[in-house]
């Protein structure tokens, strides 16, 4: 009996199912749920700084790169956009970091380590302000493994700090750059006011110096010798002329 009335219970919830549907409410409850797509994020413009090796110093380097190291930037993800904050795993109390790709040079470490000819590693603003140098770091220091770890001093008041590694491989050179865009931040208190520092100049390269040309020899004119006839009673007389040497041409 109670079996019963369960099954007529059962048979009483279809039907109202069956009536409900049936006044069209349902295909209007689905009207209701179905959500706008949202559209896809415009592609954010990536801040690119390029970075190279110049011979000379900070102070003063040539202004015509000797190698490329590629661009400074932020860590991007797999479509290439950068990292938010969604991304971040642990705790992070510094400003993101920016860094380079690994970059291989046709170049031997040694021809950048020698005290007469220096190098320098250089980070430039941007490629429309090549000429405005953001960080730089003379090429030298302790080498452990054929790996040489240099520093990166802020210039021009920048706030830009880091370290470029370089590491030696037969006649190539792997080079990785990373910034920090707010050294003062590492103290974790709000960065003071830096003091001016002078802005580095930019030596033009020098042109070769040309080979001096041979001097010409100089010509030389050969003494005539003129003898007058005279009576036989005169003395002859020898009458010399005076060489004169043929200007160069």
């Amino acid at each position: 009996m109670r079996y019963l009335w369960s099954l007529l219970f059962a048979l009483a919830v279809i039907t109202a199912g069956v009536a409900f549907a049936s006044n069209g409410s349902l295909p209007a409850l689905a009207q209701d749920q179905t959500q706008t797509p949202t559209p896809a994020a415009a592609p954010v413009a990536v801040m690119t700084m390029p970075a190279s090796v110049h011979e000379g110093t900070c102070a003063q380097p040539v202004a015509e790169p000797a190698y490329d190291l590629g661009d400074v930037k932020p860590y991007l993800n797999n479509d290439g956009q950068p990292l938010g904050q969604g991304d971040q795993v642990g705790t992070l109390t510094t400003p993101p970091l920016l860094t380079t790709t690994e970059t291989a040079v046709e170049a031997n470490l040694d021809d950048l380590l020698t005290p007469e000819r220096p190098y320098v590693v250089v980070v430039h603003q941007d490629e429309q302000n090549f000429q405005t140098l953001i960080a730089c770091g003379d090429i030298g220091g302790f080498e452990r493994d054929g790996q040489l770890v240099i520093g990166l001093r802020p210039l021009s008041n920048s706030g830009y700090a880091g370290i470029a590694t370089l590491v030696r491989a037969d006649d190539t050179i792997s080079s990785n750059i990373v910034l920090m865009s707010d050294v003062g931040a590492l103290s974790g208190q709000a960065a003071a006011t830096p003091a001016a520092e002078p802005t580095p100049t930019l030596v033009p390269t020098a042109p070769p110096t040309p080979s001096p040309s041979p001097s010409p020899s100089p010509t030389t004119v050969a003494t005539t010798v003129v003898t007058a006839v005279v009576p036989a009673n005169a003395t002859t007389t020898v009458v010399a002329t005076t060489p004169t040497p043929t200007p160069a041409s």
